[in-house]
């Protein structure tokens, strides 16, 4: 790469009639670049440029950068190298003033170099052993994305008072700017980040006080793309009941609305509600017959409904396969003793079951009905469960109760 920045250097017109042989490399790029700090101490060429505004102060920003020395063909610091963009807030103060004065000066998905003088990078003492004293640095940064967190800030800065005084207008622009950022996040895969400021912009716009029925329609329908949202990342995250809550939520404001449906029906098959969800897919399709989607997922369902069926029949089989000295009596446990070579299978059974389950992606509880068997057999399922590291759920009525298995899932 410095290889060609010393060809672009040298193939400058008028390099030979002005004297410029005599001049480094870095000093031939400095005469084609614009001042950014007004005393030449921060240069900047564009590259190719972005889209968009500058860059806000005070925003979250991700970037791809290449720091190189003078007269090094290899760069001291690259976030390509690391394949790995670096993550920083403007006005914090983390990175060396150059460096912030350049992203500053950014669009979203700009690549521009910038020469940074010592004083406004590592200074007369420098950073040994990488970068010398009194060191010129260039910088090749890509502006990948950033979050603009100047209006909710602000907003959370003004008292209580000043905030239930807000015009809705005012809480409106909040609110957009919070549920954009966490659009970022969540293209970013921040997922329990992005949720979070989902949650903060549906809470202000809850708690806004509305003066007529055009504000409550605008509040309704931002809401709505709020709950779709939070109800998205709780799929992702499988908190499944978090993700019916919110749906359901959706669902009131617009009751044929498919993603609303299609979240709930993904929801009820993390948790083997396969009725449920079920019925919440056919409905969306009901809506959109074609959306291959919602096909794919019913799919998934029906595969899930037979491996846990087929599940279930080699489980029992294995059980009633060893029972022995069967008799007749009021006893409910009479019959139910397995044979050594039985219990090795069902035990082998269960093993294979629970490893499945937490192997499969798409399921996040697995039922068994105690009634089923016996307390030697759940004693074993529900210890067996504890050792892989997943949690023991009882549900109903002593006389049906249902163990579910788990998977630990943290919720925020």
């Amino acid at each position: 790469m410095f290889k060609q920045l010393n060809y672009e250097c040298s193939a400058v017109e008028g390099d030979s009639e002005s004297g410029d042989d005599d001049l480094s490399p870095f000093e031939k790029m400095a005469g084609e670049m614009d001042d950014l700090s007004g005393d030449n101490g921060v240069l900047k060429k564009m590259i190719k440029g972005g889209m968009g505004n500058i860059v806000p102060s005070s925003s979250h920003c991700k970037v791809h950068y290449n720091g190189y020395l003078e007269y090094s063909d290899e760069p001291y610091d690259s976030t390509r190298l690391r394949n790995h963009p670096q993550t920083m807030k403007l006005g914090e103060g983390i990175c060396i003033a150059g460096f912030e004065i350049a992203v500053a000066s950014m669009r979203k998905g700009e690549f521009s170099r910038f020469l940074v003088k010592p004083e406004y990078g590592y200074g007369k003492q420098g950073c040994p052993p990488r970068i010398p004293g009194n060191a010129m640095i260039l910088f090749e940064i890509e502006l990948v994305s950033y979050i603009d967190n100047s209006l909710p800030e602000e907003f959370h800065r003004w008292s209580r008072e000043q905030q239930r005084n807000a015009s809705f207008d005012e809480i409106l622009a909040v609110v957009h700017a919070e549920r954009k950022a966490g659009n970022e996040l969540f293209q970013q895969r921040h997922i329990r980040t992005a949720f979070g400021r989902y949650n903060r912009a549906q809470r202000i716009l809850e708690n806004c006080h509305l003066k007529d029925e055009a504000e409550e329609q605008a509040m309704q329908k931002v809401l709505l793309k709020l709950y779709l949202n939070m109800a998205l990342c709780s799929v992702k995250q499988c908190w499944s009941n978090r993700a019916i809550t919110f749906s359901k939520k959706a669902l009131e404001i617009e009751e044929k609305n498919v993603k609303a449906l299609f979240r709930c029906g993904q929801a009820y098959h993390q948790l083997s509600e396969f009725g449920r969800a079920k019925d919440f897919f056919i409905q969306a399709q009901r809506i959109e017959p074609h959306n291959e989607e919602i096909t794919r997922e019913l799919r998934k369902l029906d595969r899930s409904v037979t491996k846990f069926k087929a599940l279930e029949k080699e489980m029992y089989g294995k059980m009633f396969a060893g029972l022995k000295d069967v008799k007749k009596g009021p006893s409910e446990n009479v019959g139910k003793v397995l044979s050594k070579d039985s219990s090795s299978e069902f035990e082998k059974t269960v093993a294979n079951a629970l490893r499945e389950f937490k192997d499969n992606s798409d399921v996040q509880e697995m039922p068994f009905k105690m009634a089923s068997f016996t307390t030697t057999e759940m004693d074993y399922v529900t210890s067996t469960a504890c050792q892989w590291g997943l949690d023991v759920k009882y549900i109903g009525p002593r006389d049906d109760r249902v163990v579910k298995i788990c998977k630990k899932i943290t919720e925020p």
